[in-house]
């Protein structure tokens, strides 16, 4: 539930969508990527990932509109599949890393960042040659794929662009397009993955209600604040969450089971015994996203590692093996019929597929033993 989030974690997630909506629309967007670290200070962060994106999607749509028109074709063409395959390669990161791998590295990113932003590093890598299409494609896709890990691909994509001396609007409005793209490329590889649970959808409404106002601060500030102290205060924070970030990277909160994880936990086959079982717990306290993980958490989880719940114990057989065969044969096909039936829930389509009848020798079959389909695996009333 929401309602687990502290007054802190409240403020934090306010604060990251209105910067990102000052930077992205007062200041450039020098530091859009600010949102991820912030997030990731109360949860894991592929779902601060998702969090934000339909925020920063709506402040694209804003981009989009007061630049229309005015980008560059020709480098969109080179830095849209690039970026596009940056992402793809950030989606397998996210499934392939850790919750604590990647606190690390958006930690490490959010510090690069602070860095780039105080001492120019970005700047070095500006050379007075021109870039060529190789190059724009290479950088490009590394933008997409910090950008699918927190949103902070920027930096990146500038070093190219600010090579090819593009105008100012068309360098904005280039720039404007592509996040747009990437944001909107991020949706389906984010569905994918299973970030948008339903607490992170009701998060991401909350917070999006923030971003036209963000938006809006940010075309009021770069009117009214001065630019310099603005970007030495953010710049400051920024730093300042990715050095805690990679230092909570070696900690494991800690959280409480509910009743219900509980539960899901002891129905669950452990193949892996007790080395899968210790990994799956300690998963669940690095990524649930309130004080005490639920069953829902726990189910979410053991996807992740493909632990699937115990099949239920069967009873034995109760009929005595001394019967003649005839009597035997039958209470064995009665127990056999209702084992399938309650297995597959009373579904007869997949009961006849499992035991390899068809559905009119089956029904005729069920009779003959008086068992009614309906009964879906339990012992009729006697007679």
């Amino acid at each position: 539930m929401l309602l687990h989030y502290s007054v802190g974690a409240w403020s934090v997630a306010i604060a990251a969508v209105l910067l990102t909506g000052i930077s992205k629309s007062g200041f450039g967007g020098a530091l859009g990527g600010v949102a991820v670290p912030l997030l990731s200070l109360f949860m894991p962060p592929p779902l601060a990932a998702a969090a934000i994106l339909p925020s920063l999607c709506i402040m694209d749509a804003c981009g989009l509109r007061a630049y229309w028109g005015k980008w560059s074709w020709q480098e969109l063409r080179i830095i849209l599949p690039g970026g596009l395959v940056g992402i793809v390669i950030g989606s397998l990161v996210f499934r392939s890393l850790s919750t604590q791998a990647l606190i690390l590295i958006v930690g490490g990113i959010a510090l690069i960042c602070a860095l780039d932003h105080l001492f120019g590093l970005r700047k070095r890598w500006v050379a007075d040659t021109d870039p060529g299409p190789v190059a724009g494609f290479a950088w490009s896709a590394a933008a997409g794929l910090v950008g699918a890990l927190a949103h902070a691909g920027g930096p990146l994509l500038l070093i190219y662009l600010l090579r090819r001396r593009l105008s100012k609007e068309s360098f904005v409005a280039t720039s404007v397009v592509y996040f747009a793209a990437m944001n909107i490329a991020k949706i389906g590889p984010y569905f994918a993955l299973d970030l948008f649970t339903a607490q992170v959808l009701q998060l991401s409404a909350l917070l999006a209600v923030l971003a036209p106002i963000g938006v809006w601060l940010g075309y009021t500030a770069q009117r009214l604040l001065p630019e310099v102290p603005f970007f030495q205060a953010a710049t400051l924070l920024l730093g300042l969450t990715g050095i805690k970030l990679m230092v909570d990277a070696h900690e494991v909160p800690l959280r409480t089971l509910a009743v219900s994880a509980q539960n899901a936990l002891r129905n669950l086959e452990w193949p892996g015994n007790l080395p899968v079982l210790q990994n799956v717990v300690k998963t669940l306290a690095l990524t649930g996203l309130a004080p005490e993980i639920t069953g829902e958490d726990v189910a979410r989880v053991a996807r992740e590692f493909s632990v699937a719940p115990r099949e239920p114990a069967q009873p034995a057989p109760t009929f005595s093996l001394d019967l003649p065969l005839r009597d035997a044969r039958e209470r064995f096909e009665r127990q056999y019929f209702l084992h399938h039936i309650r297995r597959e829930d009373g579904n007869m389509s997949r009961v006849a597929d499992r035991v390899g009848l068809e559905r009119t020798h089956l029904y005729r079959k069920l009779k003959q033993l008086g068992i009614r389909p309906s009964s879906r695996g339990e012992e009729p009333p006697s007679d």
